[in-house]
C-alpha cells in the first residue's frame, strides 16, 4: 500500500485499528504489522485510532470512564513510526497507551482546512 501511495503522491491520514493489534500480539505477528505500518507515507496530521476493550489481560484504557465498554485512543502515526522502528513495546498495556494523544486535547480546528466552533458542547444548529 506504501509503494501506491507514494506512487501517486498520497499520505495515509488515518488507520483505523479497531482491536486488531491485541489479537495480532496474542499471535505473536503484531511486529510485522507495526514494521507494515512504518513504510507508509505519512505527514505531521496522520494518526492510527484504536478501540481499547478490557479484558483480563489488560485494565481498562488510563482515558476510560467507568461506564464506558471500549475507549477510542488516538496516536501519531511519527509517534508510532519512531517506536516501532527503534524500541517498541513492551507489552499490550504500553501499545495503546505510550504515546496516546489524550483525546480531550484535540479539537477539531487541528485538522487542515477545517473551520470548526473552539466549544465542541455548543448544540449543534440546523
Amino acid at each position: 500500500m506504501g509503494d501506491e501511495l507514494r506512487r501517486r503522491n498520497l499520505t495515509m491520514r488515518l488507520i483505523y485499528a479497531s482491536n486488531v493489534e491485541f489479537y495480532l500480539v496474542r499471535a505473536g505477528t503484531f511486529d510485522a504489522f507495526a514494521a507494515n505500518v512504518a513504510t507508509l507515507p505519512i505527514d505531521p496530521h496522520s494518526v492510527l485510532v484504536r478501540s481499547v476493550f478490557p479484558t483480563g489481560l489488560f485494565r481498562p484504557a488510563p482515558q476510560s470512564r467507568p461506564e464506558d465498554y471500549s475507549t477510542q485512543t488516538l496516536v501519531r502515526l511519527s509517534d508510532f513510526t519512531r517506536r516501532a522502528q527503534g524500541e517498541g513495546w513492551s507489552n499490550y498495556r504500553d501499545l495503546v497507551t505510550i504515546d496516546a494523544v489524550a483525546l480531550e486535547d484535540v479539537t477539531l480546528n487541528d485538522a487542515p482546512g477545517r473551520d470548526a466552533p473552539s466549544d465542541l458542547s455548543a448544540p449543534l444548529s440546523r
